[in-house]
């Protein structure tokens, strides 16, 4: 849409610049968003010249900057802010005599203005309403300096002088408008782009402006402003925004994990959105902008919640007793379809903000395309490298502990052998002693109650699929079974571990201890150690 409007802008300059104007001027401006329409965005390449002396220094300054401005390939529409002379009246003081006669420089004016514009003497009202009152001369008398030299202006001493005696008056032109910046008098130099770059165009500006700076007093000074100048300060402003919000984000994690090396592998998840973030807006075409710079702070805060999942996970299988290895993997492998859901329900949730072509949306779909892009390549990439990342610093950080560790191990293994600190375990046989000795009707008893005991469970293990069948197995081999081990050994979610082994608890099979995360299942027969 942007290069449709340039096009037209330069056949149109094409036509008119063969057609005499005199002295009519055409100025093209080209709005590149509802954004700049609105909020009367300044032109993409702004040149300010600061200084003092407007006439002898200034202008000319500012004339050869808007003629080497003009040669650049891909500008157009220079103009400056000069505005044209105004014929204007000046009064030139004679400071002697004013000063013998005690006058000074405001009451000489005021007198020359009386004469010239006349002076407002009082205030008529009617009505509620106010209507100035003003005195002057006729109007061929205005015009006339020699009358206008005739009026008297009354000195402090007490004697009238004539205001020809004190100044005299003079035709001329003036500037109809100066514009100041920090006390100091500016001029713009302004161009809009057109089929170029705008850091190359600067770069090509630059070059312009060292050449003319080096011929102006040491008191004056250019310098680049427009769009440059405030993109330069937003990505300023937005870099520190950036390293703020990832650095409470490391923060908040550090506070939950406990631990300082689990954020930071979390934290990786980060530069692999910035992956996506590229293809994205290279296959797009969109050109780097704030808007852009606000989506990738968004992703600081959206990406982590991948990294979240899987170090979670992770803790809770060591937890568990896995290895390091075996965790990681088992992460990727039990969360991959949770992390995949959430991120392609945003992705697809932001298809059309993306790829809207209404009014303003290029102010919106930048944003929706860096959220895209950074999460897609986040989603796949995260399964695979925070794994990898997890196992290297793990990996690393036991391997430095092992140094520590026989020292901890010495030392334990001194105390414990001290007479000092020697454990004498007393067993209590007196239970063994009050028990009654079993005769042959108690011993067939049991006998016919642990034969009878399978057929009572025969009928219910019919109801139970494989993969019971052989947790079942398990639980009796080994003495217990954790959730994660049922997820690892049989590769299904947790939510069907968890249904089918409280399906074995309902069915009295097995037995259940602790809660949550921490649901130890054994034996019916048998207690958890």
């Amino acid at each position: 849409k942007h290069i449709a409007t340039s096009v037209l802008v330069q056949q149109i300059k094409e036509v008119l610049s063969g057609i005499d104007l005199q002295e009519v001027k055409i100025e093209y401006i080209l709005q590149e968003s509802v954004f700049k329409s609105v909020f009367a965005g300044s032109a993409p390449l702004v040149i300010v010249l600061r200084g003092f002396d407007l006439e002898n220094i200034m202008i000319p300054a500012a004339k050869e900057i808007e003629k080497q401005i003009a040669k650049i390939e891909g500008v157009y529409g220079v103009k400056d802010s000069l505005t044209p002379p105004s014929p204007e009246v000046k009064i030139h003081i004679r400071k002697d005599r004013a000063s013998l006669y005690q006058l000074n420089v405001n009451k000489i004016s005021a007198v020359a203005q009386a004469g010239i514009r006349g002076y407002v003497a009082t205030k008529f009202k009617e009505e509620g309403r106010e209507v100035d009152v003003r005195v002057r001369l006729r109007k061929k008398d205005s015009g006339d300096f020699q009358k206008i030299g005739k009026l008297l202006v009354f000195s402090p001493l007490g004697v009238h002088i004539f205001l020809d005696q004190l100044a005299y008056l003079s035709k001329g032109k003036g500037p109809t408008e100066i514009k100041r910046e920090s006390k100091q008098r500016v001029v713009f130099v302004s161009a809009n782009i057109y089929n170029r770059g705008l850091n190359e165009i600067v770069d090509d500006a630059k070059v312009i402006i060292e050449n003319i700076k080096g011929e102006l007093p040491q008191k004056y000074s250019i310098e680049i402003g427009g769009e440059n100048k405030e993109m330069e300060e937003s990505f300023k402003s937005l870099r520190f925004a950036l390293i703020l919000a990832l650095l409470l984000v490391y923060m908040i994690m550090a506070s939950e994990f406990e631990s300082l090396m689990q954020p930071f592998i979390i934290m990786f998840t980060v530069p692999l959105s910035l992956i996506g973030v590229s293809w994205t807006l290279f296959f797009t075409k969109t050109p780097l902008s704030v808007v852009v710079a606000l989506g990738f702070i968004m992703l600081g805060g959206i990406v982590v919640n991948n990294g979240i999942l899987l170090i979670d996970f992770m803790n809770l299988a060591r937890k568990q007793g896995l290895g390091i290895f075996e965790a990681a993997i088992q992460s990727s492998r039990v969360r991959a379809r949770t992390i995949l859901m959430t991120s392609l329900t945003t992705i697809f949730g932001l298809m059309p903000l993306a790829f809207a072509l209404g009014e303003g949306s290029e102010l919106r779909a930048p944003m929706a395309r860096t959220v895209m892009g950074g999460l897609t390549s986040a989603a796949f990439l995260t399964l695979f490298i925070v794994p990898c990342v997890y196992i290297i610093l793990e990996s690393l950080k036991e391997w430095v502990m092992t140094f520590f560790q026989p020292e901890k191990e010495d030392e334990e293994q001194r105390v414990l052998l001290h007479p000092k600190n020697a454990i004498i375990e007393e067993i209590d046989v007196s239970h063994l002693m009050k028990r009654k000795p079993i005769d042959a009707d108690d011993k067939r008893t049991e006998e016919i109650e642990e034969s009878q005991e399978p057929e009572d469970h025969k009928d219910i293990e019919e109801e139970l699929n494989p993969r019971q069948f052989q947790a079942l197995d398990f639980i009796r081999q080994t003495g217990k079974m954790t959730r994660l081990e049922y997820v690892i050994k049989f590769k299904v979610p947790l939510p069907i571990a968890d249904r089918e082994l409280e399906d074995l608890v309902a069915k009295n099979l097995i037995k259940s201890q602790g809660e949550g995360p921490n649901k130890v299942y054994f034996v019916a027969e048998e207690k958890a150690d």
